[in-house]
């Protein structure tokens, strides 16, 4: 059973009202209650919900603290550091990841209510309660800002393993907080998606968002109604759409729109043709809510990511871009677009490291494709295997399709009985190249011989491993501190039939991952969810959420749904 144990974080919304306001009155708090222990801290769990912020993470924390009181000093007035704490629990709660009713039920929990009118006087015992709530809470929202809320699924990337207790150890042995903030990821533009959330937060509660129809596509020069609902949408859309609303013939599709949904297809993963058609009124019609969804599922997934990228050169391929990006640090080197697994034949999300190339390669043909594809096709047709330039290899011995009775093998016999090869050459599946990041998953980067396919929009059409665009500048890039292989010998090399292996000088690590939402450049981009991982997301997002109207908060995973 994976972790996912439910977490309560505490009495925000109480503790909201507990400004600087006294809470045990002027009276020093009790000799006999001067420090905590570990039972204290174990005791007061007795009363709250089991969840994965365990007694020995809070304890961890008072010990490297001296056990005191760490939110109020010794005559229970509240101290700048839970104000500050205080105040990032307000701005979590207006981000709505937290919800304020929430913890209105939270608080209760057998603690007197205090407010600006009025301050009752409660007991150290519980002024000590209150302290732990508060170290729980501070410890729930640093494990949320570092690693979120959902446990990863379908995904092999290791994030970096972040300390929570330690964290906040360190704020107070520093002598001053550090924003929450701090422990978010700097890759893949998050910050670009917190902002983009706020705004999206703002539009969700002030517009009215009402889908535009269209029965065909929508082409500069007409003059249309629904043009001018078009430019409304995209002012709102755009960083520097409200130039859209200047124009004297707003039903008019001008060249100045033309510009905007062009920039507004390329941020949305869409062909930049200054069309609009039904993929970009998709797009276009996507409510604030639903787009709020989207982009709070991927700030999670960036949390599954590494904090930082390498400094040096490394490859990212996201998914649902279909598209690979040669990095250098914080540069992108180049891109070009990239074919994806099948829904049915999903490439997985992991990162590996390249270590070789395999110029003129042969194709040795996967089980699956083998018994679900050629052998039906060599069943009906003898000569299948020789028109498609393949071999075939039965208990070791390369024999003729003509001297094979396919009807005596079964399923199971291609798993280690048979074999089938395709030899290199331009007919190749694989292309004239192959890179090579050696993993369980059997999954490479490879050239391809059906280059028209890379001019289509949704490129989720092979078998589960990654067709490039242009193999050959990303040969020449790994290459390139080999000056033993130029574009000439490359270019030789990957047009024989004899497959030949190079070895990378320096291992370059790549990261296969799945992000519908980021930022690049300081602009939003969304994409479609080709393997509906966003719809799984929506599931999970449901136990929270009914979880919430149950008074807990849980860090959820797959197997809970």
């Amino acid at each position: 059973m994976a972790k996912h144990l439910i977490f309560l974080l505490g009495n925000c919304m109480y503790l909201l009202a507990c400004t600087t306001h006294s809470v045990s009155g002027t009276e020093p708090v009790k000799d006999s209650m001067k420090t905590f222990t570990y039972e204290n801290i174990a005791a007061a769990y007795t009363r709250m919900p089991g969840n994965i912020i365990l007694p020995q993470h809070i304890d961890t924390i008072y010990a490297c603290t001296e056990r005191h009181l760490l939110w109020f000093d010794r005559n229970g007035q509240i101290i700048d550091y839970a104000q500050f704490l205080l105040n990032t629990c307000k701005k979590a709660i207006r981000q709505s990841w937290i919800y304020p009713e929430v913890f209105q039920k939270l608080v209760l929990g057998g603690m007197p209510a205090l407010n600006e009118e009025y301050a009752q006087v409660i007991s150290d015992h519980d002024l000590w309660n209150l302290d732990i709530k508060l170290t729980r809470l501070a410890y729930a929202l640093a494990h949320f800002e570092a690693k979120g809320q959902i446990e990863p699924f379908r995904w092999e990337i290791k994030p970096d393993s972040i300390d929570v207790s330690g964290w906040i150890c360190q704020q107070f042995k520093q002598h001053r907080f550090e924003s929450f903030e701090s422990l978010n990821p700097d890759i893949l533009g998050y910050g670009v998606l917190i902002n983009a959330l706020d705004y999206y937060s703002r539009l969700s509660k002030n517009i009215r968002f009402e889908p535009i129809q269209i029965e065909s596509k929508l082409e500069p020069g007409i003059e249309d109604k629904r043009i001018k609902q078009i430019r409304i949408r995209l002012a709102m859309l755009l960083s520097d759409g409200a130039k859209l609303l200047l124009s004297h013939k707003p039903e008019y599709f001008d060249e100045s729109l033309v510009d905007a949904v062009k920039d507004f297809q390329k941020n949305r993963g869409l062909k930049s043709d200054g069309t609009i058609g039904f993929r970009t009124m998709h797009f276009l019609n996507l409510s604030p809510d639903s787009v709020k969804e989207k982009i709070f599922k991927n700030l999670e997934r960036i949390k599954w990511m590494p904090s930082v990228f390498p400094e040096d050169d490394y490859i990212l391929v996201n998914l649902p871009d279909y598209k690979i990006k040669i990095m250098h640090g914080n540069q992108e080197i180049f891109s070009m677009n990239c074919i994806i697994g099948k829904y049915k034949n999903q490439t997985p999300v992991f990162s590996d490291t390249m270590q070789y190339l395999v110029m003129s390669p042969f194709w040795n043909i996967p089980k699956s494709i083998a018994v679900k594809e050629i052998w039906g096709h060599v069943s009906r047709d003898p000569d299948y295997l020789e028109k498609h330039h393949m071999q075939v290899f039965i208990d070791g011995q390369n024999l003729s399709e003509d001297s094979i009775d396919w009807s005596a093998f079964k399923p199971k016999d291609f798993e280690y009985r048979i074999k089938i090869r395709q030899i290199p050459g331009k007919h190749n599946s694989l292309g004239r190249i192959k890179f090579i990041f050696p993993n369980d998953h059997w999954v490479y980067l490879h050239d391809t011989n059906a280059k028209y396919l890379f001019a289509k929009e949704e490129r989720a059409l092979s078998h589960g491993c990654i067709r490039i665009e242009k193999p050959l500048d990303l040969a020449m890039y790994v290459l390139r501190d080999n000056p033993d292989w130029d574009t000439t010998k490359l270019l030789k090399a990957m047009d024989t039939t004899a497959p030949e292996i190079v070895h990378l000088k320096h291992k370059i690590p790549i990261f296969l991952y799945y992000l519908t939402a980021w930022g690049e450049q300081g602009q939003l981009q969304l994409r479609r969810d080709p393997y509906l991982l966003d719809q799984k997301m929506d599931s999970l997002l449901n136990v929270l959420r009914y979880a919430r109207k149950s008074d807990d908060l849980l860090v959820v995973s797959e197997d809970m749904h």
